[in-house]
């Protein structure tokens, strides 16, 4: 009992640190060398505890909403403009992923911005059916939406993201990433693997891991297929097939980016039409999922399944607009 209490005194020691810092800059931001080496000690602590079974928790002191803007709406800011135990709307980080990942509560690793800052990341609500390392490998490359700044319970800094959809995941031919300046060299995760494999094995062990709803891993592997092709149909092949696994995974506003960048290419190509109206739809966007599935049902020979489709939007519409609902069907 006199342990609990202890840890409760903490806790609550923690949530006040937390309000009183609120809004305020830290006023000390550890070295990449520090933080690294902090980190590599921790890690080396929780492997050494082998196969035991430890109990975690982790503290809120805020909770949000998810990111529902496109990321070409937001704008990007350095590790260093944020402020504690705030959730920065209407902004954006890019980073990329320096050590390999910790799981506890949430997925942790040191993260470095373009302008060479460095602190801790931790994603939660993560798929469970896919492994730690996998969401969060060493060097890959990630946006990240509207992120949330907070202090650690050990008293450190860290960005939490309790939303997996806000997180975007970059390759190193991307133009977001080419077109920034990184101090410690262009990210280059993607350009090592470039030319591993052709276009056509992309496409297929992509869509091979689709079928086994390996959706993370299909995700990874269609993205490597974009470095490695500068043809335009490829470029739609390979986004429409990414886009379909990120609506499996509910990344809506990552499907809703391959599908515009589709849709620029070719503006009546029917899988694009239909999966950012079934992405809008899943955001709660019913205008915007009426104007898509309208198109869709202009150019698809599958007429039954579109007026369908345009039914359901109008009845959400419908009940949007006067709030009047089926209840028995909720």
């Amino acid at each position: 009992m006199q342990d609990y209490e202890e840890l409760w005194k903490k806790r609550m020691q923690n949530v006040e640190m937390a309000q009183r810092m609120s809004g305020k800059k830290p006023t000390i931001r550890p070295t990449k060398e520090t933080l690294i080496s902090c980190y590599q000690r921790e890690l080396a602590l929780v492997k050494s505890t082998g196969n035991q079974v430890t109990a975690c928790n982790s503290i809120i002191t805020l909770t949000y909403a998810p990111c529902t803007e496109p990321l070409s709406s937001l704008r990007r800011v350095p590790l260093t403009e944020l402020v504690l135990e705030t959730v920065h709307r209407g902004k954006y980080v890019v980073f990329k992923t320096l050590m390999e990942s910790d799981k506890a509560v949430g997925i942790r690793t040191v993260i470095e911005d373009p302008e060479g800052n460095v602190d801790l990341f931790s994603l939660y609500n993560y798929a469970l059916d896919k492994h730690y390392l996998d969401i969060l490998p060493v060097g890959i490359i990630i946006a990240l939406k509207e992120p949330y700044y907070k202090v650690t319970a050990g008293g450190g800094t860290m960005l939490r993201c309790d939303h997996p959809q806000n997180v975007i995941y970059l390759d190193a031919d991307d133009a977001l990433v080419r077109q920034l300046t990184w101090k410690s060299g262009v990210p280059n995760s993607t350009l090592e693997n470039k030319k591993l494999l052709s276009f056509d094995e992309y496409r297929l062990k992509g869509n091979e891991l689709f079928r086994q709803e390996k959706y993370y891993d299909a995700v990874a592997i269609y993205t490597k297929g974009l470095a490695s092709t500068s043809s335009e149909s490829n470029i739609i092949t390979l986004r429409l097939n990414r886009a379909a696994a990120l609506l499996k995974l509910e990344h809506y506003e990552a499907t809703l980016d391959d599908c515009r960048k589709i849709l620029e290419l070719n503006v009546e190509n029917e899988k694009a039409l239909y999966r950012a109206a079934k992405a809008f739809y899943a955001l709660e966007e019913y205008e915007q999922a009426l104007i898509k599935m309208q198109l869709y049902t202009k150019v698809t020979s599958n007429k039954t399944e579109a007026e369908n489709e345009l039914q359901r939007i109008r009845d959400r519409l419908h009940e949007k607009q006067h709030g009047i609902y089926d209840w028995n069907v909720m």
